[in-house]
């Protein structure tokens, strides 16, 4: 066994990467807002609805027909770690993947152009650059695979900080009047610092030489029977994270998908946070697997749930406070329409702290066909919601619908982990209190000063109420 592997993944060093994650997340997020509130303002509600529309197009196309095998790099890449093996057998049969299914869905844009063209109100270049953007966001997912495989999470960092850095340039190029305000700029901007950022990950991990190494048919089966169920399984997140685009778009047009998706496009930022636990948690959880730990990793998940849990719906309530006033300078006045519905996103999320921590367990114990069926229910629930929701409310009505599905997806991963992995759901079940305190909140408070006061004192009253009930007390980690 690696000896060195043993003390890469110590409880001290999970939360010293963790931390060089958050540090670059808390860089990156700002520079995230000025190239998310630049394209908003200079391209305005309509043609920023067309571009999400492509981006939506592209994200469903590398989620589905690409990155479903994503996983094979970390887990089949640490086991080689864990045992002095090399890494390359992984990453040459991922290359071979991703070149194969790019290439393929590349065909399928061109081929698709005039209908998209009408669909999203993109012009034809616009979709040529939307063909380029795929294979780069995939040679951006590679790199950051081999970073997580070995271990080598500030790397990934630091790539992400200097990506929305050059993102955030182009945006001030953008409003200098330096580049045409169009989609198509946006997409290239995009495409470039993507390519620019995934080629250092992948040259920095000296994986360079391993992209075109010939894997053998073994390899290639074995990944395909580990990731097969992936493509459905990310089918379904994907349906959930973008029905709403879809349903506004045919209901209400372009210029509402601008408007609903830029509150959208913010709380998907604020979910980074937590994301970055995932990027870290999969090889960790596989490592500990590897060397026969696993009661470790449900240890640390008893443990870290309640802390996690009560931080995360802390932050939930103050993003509700202040999201009129905010959504209002970030956006412009276009895009007031988008305060409603983000508040009731930041209450469904208050819920997601749990379902982050568990989801790579599926990975790692081989149960990712479970995960597809969870998430085809609640994609199917969504859809249903949705269109209910547009009728009855119009975009708080779609949010509202989104918003109690994110809920119920943090809910039953916290019981069906309990039942499949023996988690206790003592520590687990503070992701409620406190969701429904944010929805209280989001629900019936009303004026500036009142949202600040209520949001401390959400903060306040949870934190005594822990401290009474012994929420922080527990074993060692270790």
């Amino acid at each position: 066994m690696n000896s060195a592997g043993r003390d890469r993944w110590s409880v001290r060093n999970i939360f010293k990467q963790y931390g060089a994650v958050v540090a670059a997340q808390g860089i990156s997020l700002p520079l995230s807002l000025i190239w998310l509130g630049s394209i908003a303002r200079v391209l305005g509600a309509g043609p920023f609805g067309s571009y999400l529309i492509g981006v939506a197009t592209v994200q469903f196309l590398f989620r589905v027909a690409i990155g479903w095998a994503s996983d094979t790099v970390i887990r089949f890449g640490v086991a080689g770690v864990e045992e002095n093996r090399p890494l390359r057998e992984a990453v040459s049969v991922r290359m071979c993947l991703l070149t194969v299914c790019c290439g393929i869905a590349m065909i399928g844009i061109e081929a698709a152009r005039p209908w998209l063209e009408v669909w999203s109100g993109l012009s034809s270049n616009a979709i040529h650059a939307l063909t380029a953007l795929l294979p780069a966001i995939a040679w951006w997912d590679l790199g950051l695979s081999i970073s997580r495989a070995t271990g080598a999470i500030p790397r990934y960092a630091t790539a992400n900080v200097i990506r929305q850095a050059g993102l955030a340039a182009g945006a001030g190029w953008l409003l200098l009047g330096g580049l045409p305000p169009t989609p198509t700029t946006v997409l290239l901007i995009e495409t470039a610092t993507y390519l620019g950022m995934g080629s250092w990950l992948i040259l920095r991990a000296g994986a360079g030489r391993m992209l075109w190494l010939r894997p053998d048919r073994s390899g290639l089966l074995r990944a395909a029977r580990y990731a097969w169920s992936n493509g459905i399984t990310f089918l379904a997140g994907y349906w959930v994270d973008w029905v709403d685009l879809y349903v506004v778009r045919l209901v209400l047009g372009t210029t509402a998908v601008g408007i609903y998706q830029f509150g959208y496009r913010l709380m998907l930022m604020a979910s980074t946070g937590l994301m970055g636990l995932i990027i870290i948690l999969f090889p960790m959880f596989m490592e500990w697997k590897n060397r026969g730990e696993a009661g470790r990793i449900r240890n640390f998940i008893e443990i870290t749930a309640p802390k996690i849990a009560f931080f995360w719906g802390s932050a939930m309530a103050f993003l509700i406070a202040v999201t009129p006033e905010g959504v209002r300078w970030l956006g412009g006045p276009d895009y007031a329409g988008a305060a409603a519905p983000l508040a009731l996103l930041w209450a469904g999320l208050s819920f997601q702290p749990l379902a982050v921590l568990v989801t790579p367990l599926f990975s790692v114990f081989d149960a990712l066909p479970m995960v597809m069926g969870l998430n085809l229910a609640m994609a199917g629930l969504n859809t249903v919601g949705d269109w209910i929701g547009i009728r009855w409310g119009g975009l708080p009505g779609v949010a509202l619908s989104t918003s109690l599905c994110y809920t119920g997806i943090g809910i039953l991963y916290g019981r069906i982990s309990a039942r499949r992995f023996g988690i206790r759901l003592r520590a687990a079940w503070l992701c409620a209190p406190m969701g429904w305190l944010t929805w209280g909140l989001c629900f019936w408070i009303s004026g500036w000063p009142g949202r600040l006061a209520a949001a401390g004192a959400v903060v306040i009253a949870t934190a005594f109420w822990m401290n009474r009930l012994k929420w922080w007390s527990g074993r060692s980690a270790e």
